[in-house]
């Protein structure tokens, strides 16, 4: 299953992670501070949200 990785970044914006991640690598990111979601478009308004002062967004694998 595809899962998507969403944080905001102060002065930045929001920073972005997508891939197949097992229970413990969602759990790692989860303490990073992402917020986990399996549903594209959920993913698309976190980031709007996140991003809302600060339109930069950066995809990071």
């Amino acid at each position: 299953m595809r899962y998507y990785a969403v944080k905001k970044k102060e002065g930045v914006g929001c920073v972005i992670r997508d891939g197949e991640w097992d229970e413990e690598k969602r759990e790692s990111l989860k303490e990073e501070g992402f917020q986990i979601f399996t549903d594209k478009e959920k993913a698309n308004q976190a980031v709007k949200r996140a991003s809302s002062e600060n339109r930069n967004i950066i995809k990071e694998k």
